[in-house]
């Protein structure tokens, strides 16, 4: 299974920290470089800004449209990868002792869904 890890190109602080969270729980790493908000253009194809304003009740906080592209673009790989299962983490993840047995847990949950 692989770990979708979204990281800014200027974070290689928090890249360096979340791979070996993710390599010590035996997952394969898949990195995503993340969107920086303040350098969209808008409109941006993918965000419906009027429909933002309505739902959120206030205007675009630039950093969180960058945060849900990123977002999406992290399962669009996922997606476009064939796999059954992956996990996507920000690189501020820092995985606590049992989370492997937590993933093995709902994995075997999954396998008796099918």
């Amino acid at each position: 299974m692989k770990s979708y890890l979204i990281n800014l190109a200027t974070r290689q602080d928090r890249l360096e920290l979340a791979t070996l969270s993710i390599k010590q729980l035996g997952l394969e790493l898949v990195r995503i470089e993340a969107v920086l908000g303040r350098e969209l253009e808008y409109p941006h194809p993918q965000f419906d800004e009027s429909g933002y304003t309505i739902r959120q009740g206030r205007r675009r906080v630039d950093a969180e449209v960058g945060c849900y592209l990123s977002h999406l673009q992290a399962m669009e790989t996922f997606l476009d990868s064939g796999d059954e299962f992956g996990i996507i983490v920000e690189d501020d993840v820092a995985f606590r002792d049992g989370a492997r047995g937590a993933i093995d847990l709902a994995l075997s949950y999954a396998s008796g869904c099918k």
